[in-house]
């Protein structure tokens, strides 16, 4: 069950989209993408960089090894 706001807002990025022109929407591909990448090469330095501290034994919070 969705919200009437969840709806509406739904609703309204349809039309915006269905207003670009075909230059604008790649644009907005292209953004789109490079903000994803940057997503990823940051979880991956993150993952990397926690992974390699010293050796150490990495834990859950509950105290069991990952």
């Amino acid at each position: 069950m969705q919200s009437k706001i969840a709806t509406a807002a739904k609703n309204a990025l349809i039309a915006s989209a269905a207003r670009l022109s075909p230059e604008e929407r790649l644009n907005a591909f292209l953004t789109h993408s490079r903000l994803l990448v940057e997503l990823h090469v940051a979880g991956a330095h993150l993952r990397e960089s926690t992974l390699s501290t010293k050796g150490a034994t990495l834990r859950r919070p509950s105290g069991k090894p990952l």
